[in-house]
């Protein structure tokens, strides 16, 4: 736990505490092993912002401290009632052209190889609060 203290003026003090979970004490993560297909649900309701995981899970491999091995396939599956699109890059930034499903019907899938190592994100472009990262190594 990191308890700071900063003064935000006219005698004001702010206390924040933070409690800092342990991510980075396992300095080799593992790749997941001998898994090669992945999937990804686009949930029911995933276009309404208060659904809590419009992608799930949200983080692939949802163990912070494994990766997806390198020539592997993930496939997103449209669970939902409307369209939705898996598009590589940030909504602030826009696509960086890595992958993009295009428009997903529901009912739909759409599979992506990833033969590289990285931090891919994606999002939908229809509904840009939805987002995601696939980590691969």
């Amino acid at each position: 736990m990191i308890i700071l203290m900063l003064g935000i003026g006219s005698g004001i003090s702010l206390i924040i505490t933070l409690n800092v979970f342990n991510f980075v004490s396992n300095t080799n993560p593992t790749v997941a092993s001998g898994q090669t297909t992945y999937d990804i649900r686009i949930s029911p309701g995933a276009s309404d912002p208060r659904t809590p995981m419009p992608y799930n899970p949200r983080l692939l491999p949802a163990d912070f401290n494994q990766y997806v091995p390198v020539g592997s396939t993930v496939t997103w599956h449209n669970d939902d009632q409307t369209f939705h699109t898996v598009t590589s890059g940030e909504p602030s930034t826009g696509p960086d052209f890595n992958f993009d499903s295009g428009i997903l019907p529901p009912g739909q899938s759409y599979q992506v190889p990833f033969p590289n190592a990285g931090y891919f994100k994606y999002y939908c472009t229809v509904h840009p609060f939805m987002n995601g990262v696939v980590r691969v190594r």
